[in-house]
């Protein structure tokens, strides 16, 4: 009975730290040319903090040498473990199709009818859009301050300036998340009202949302807008700026034509590591697009993560009038093609706005796109 025992709770230790023993057999005799996350990596492990090669018989003695191996050491086994995919796959499946949640909800989180929504780990997003994470009083002057600054400076440079805010998806489609939202003003609501007392009018890119959610203007499986959102907050964007500049045309739904497809690459279901099929609607124009572009003049700063190319772009059209300068993120890519035929000169710079760009290109309009997490 003694040996039956034993033999159980060998099988019962031999299942949990077989995975363990594997990648330890496998590091002493691995020539460390293994696909691991380069952060993680043997060379790391085993080199001194100028990187140079440890051996291990000459390795110091000292406290902070010892403890610095052995973090980077658990970070490799963190990240490596055997049949890590294996037990991942597992536990993101048991999360998803047995509980019906998000096995990471702070990225993702599960909606109803396959809407999926970005998690509070981007910026508060939920917090924000839902009006529970507000700006405080000290927040609130630091803005108004700012943006007063800004508009005496806009006044003696002779612009003609727009902010324009880009909606999250919760702030759209929230009856689909499993949060309410709050009776409070969230952030863009507060925003709104802090530069209204200062003569700034934010664009509310999804004002005319509510009047047009026959046709989805979100993709369930992504954090952006569709191209039909999309255009709907070029036409909100543009009818703005035709109040001061009234020869600017603004496209109708009739020039375009609304095509789809299916996709199964949305970024919050590849934060899954999963693939959901979606269709993915696309606005294509019925005209051609006459312009051309130019060569970049700026640096792509060391921070920006994106495409190189995606980070300035710069457009010719010589049948137009006015030039145009706009400070984009993600959510202006696919706006950005009902601008194309209507300015003479169109810059996209993808970056917070900047004085120096704004100085050395002279626009006679500039726009600041801002998605509503990152105001």
């Amino acid at each position: 009975m003694k040996s039956l025992n034993l033999l159980k709770s060998f099988l019962l230790l031999s299942v949990f730290y077989l995975p363990l023993a594997i990648k330890q057999i496998d590091w002493a005799f691995s020539s460390g040319e293994e696909p691991v996350p380069k952060e993680y990596n043997y060379a790391k492990i085993w080199t001194d903090t100028s990187g140079n090669p440890l051996v291990l018989k000459k390795v110091s003695a000292s406290w902070s040498e010892t403890m610095r191996i052995f973090d980077e050491v658990n970070k490799y086994y963190s990240n490596s473990f055997g049949f890590k995919q294996t037990f991942f796959n597992v536990y993101r499946d048991f999360k998803l199709k047995i509980c019906g949640v998000s096995p990471w909800p702070d990225k993702v989180i599960v909606g109803e009818k396959g809407w999926l929504f970005l998690g509070n780990h981007f910026r508060n997003c939920i917090k924000e859009s839902t009006g529970i994470d507000t700006f405080d009083l000290r927040q609130s002057a630091f803005i108004r301050n700012n943006f007063r600054n800004f508009e005496k400076w806009r006044q003696k440079t002779g612009f003609t300036f727009y902010l324009a805010v880009a909606p999250d998806k919760p702030s759209v489609y929230g009856e689909y998340l499993p949060i309410r939202k709050s009776s409070r003003p969230n952030k863009l609501d507060q925003v709104k009202k802090i530069l209204a007392g200062i003569g700034i009018d934010i664009i509310d890119l999804k004002e005319t949302f509510s009047f047009n959610k026959k046709i989805r203007l979100f993709h369930k499986t992504d954090t952006h807008w569709n191209g039909y959102g999309a255009f709907l907050g070029y036409q909100t964007l543009i009818s703005k700026i035709k109040i001061d500049f009234h020869d600017i045309p603004v496209h109708s739904f009739n020039e375009y034509v609304i095509d789809s497809g299916i996709w199964n690459q949305g970024d919050l279901a590849r934060m899954l590591t999963i693939k959901i099929p979606e269709n993915w609607i696309t606005m294509k124009s019925r005209y051609t697009i006459n312009n051309n572009r130019k060569p970049d003049q700026f640096k792509v700063p060391d921070y920006f993560i994106g495409v190189a190319d995606d980070y300035e772009i710069r457009l010719e059209n010589s049948g137009k009038k006015y030039s145009i300068l706009i400070f984009r993120d993600s959510f202006f890519s696919n706006m950005s093609e009902f601008f194309t035929n209507d300015f003479k000169e169109e810059l996209l710079i993808w970056d917070q706005m900047s004085r120096d760009i704004i100085l050395k290109t002279k626009p006679e309009i500039v726009i600041y796109e801002v998605v509503e997490r990152d105001i």
